[in-house]
C-alpha cells in the first residue's frame, strides 16, 4: 500500500505495511466524511503508554507527552471517545484538560454523557486542540478489553465491598455508646454512698503515780 504526503511542497508517494494501519478510536467515523473533513492540523501530540482511571465523574488518562513541551497545563482538548450508548458503540466528544505534563495527565469530564467503554477502544482516541495540534492517545494494553465506566451526577462508577454499615450509622452508634457510659458514669457517682467520717480525736488516759 502507498500513501502520499506533502514535502516542501511535493507529493510524495511511500510504502506503508497493512499492519500499520488502523480504524480505532473515531477514524472509522472520520472515513465516511473523507470530504467533509477540512480539519487543518499544525502540530501533532501523543500521549503514550497510558493508562485509564475514574474518579467520580472524571476519566483521568495519564501517560507519557511525546513530545512533552507542546501541551502546557489547563490546555482544553476535545476528545472523543468510542462508547456505548442506548445499546451502540458511538462517538462522544468529551471536554479533557492536560491537568499535568510530566507524567502526562488528561482528565476528561463525563457527567452529562456517562461513559462506557473499553481499554481498546480508548486507544487512538483523538483530539484538537484550540491552536490546531492534533492529540492522540495510546493505551499501554491497546487489546485490553476491560470495562470503563462512569455515572452521571456525583456518584461513583464503582461499589467497594464494606460490612453494610455506612459512615453515619457507625458514626450514630458510636456517639449512642458514649452517651451511655456518661450516664453511666454520672449515675454511679450521684448513687455512691458516702464514706464515715474519720475520727481524728485521740484520747489519752492519764496514770496517777503514786509516790511511795
Amino acid at each position: 500500500m502507498q500513501v502520499s504526503k506533502i514535502q516542501d511542497g511535493k507529493e510524495v508517494y511511500e510504502s506503508l505495511d497493512f499492519a500499520e494501519v488502523n480504524f480505532n478510536g473515531n477514524s472509522s467515523q472520520e472515513s465516511q466524511n473523507l470530504q467533509q473533513n477540512t480539519k487543518v492540523v499544525s502540530d501533532t501530540v501523543s500521549l503514550k503508554n497510558t493508562e485509564a482511571s475514574v474518579e467520580r465523574t472524571t476519566l483521568k488518562l495519564t501517560g507519557e507527552f511525546d513530545p512533552s513541551n507542546k501541551l502546557s497545563t489547563g490546555t482544553t482538548i476535545p476528545l472523543t471517545i468510542l462508547t456505548e450508548k442506548n445499546g451502540e458503540n458511538t462517538n462522544i466528544e468529551y471536554e479533557c484538560t492536560v491537568k499535568q505534563t510530566s507524567p502526562g495527565e488528561l482528565d476528561c469530564d463525563t457527567s452529562s454523557n456517562p461513559l462506557k467503554t473499553t481499554v481498546q477502544n480508548l486507544h487512538l482516541s483523538a483530539g484538537t486542540t484550540s491552536d490546531n495540534t492534533l492529540v492522540t492517545v495510546y493505551m499501554k494494553d491497546s487489546t485490553n478489553t476491560t470495562q470503563i465506566t462512569t455515572t452521571g451526577g456525583n456518584r461513583y462508577s464503582y461499589n467497594k465491598s464494606s460490612s453494610g454499615l455506612s459512615g453515619g450509622a457507625i458514626a450514630g452508634i458510636v456517639i449512642a455508646c458514649v452517651a451511655v457510659l456518661l450516664a453511666a458514669s454520672i449515675a454511679a457517682i450521684m448513687l455512691r454512698k458516702p464514706a464515715p467520717p474519720i475520727d481524728n480525736t485521740t484520747v489519752v488516759g492519764l496514770k496517777t503515780v503514786e509516790n511511795i
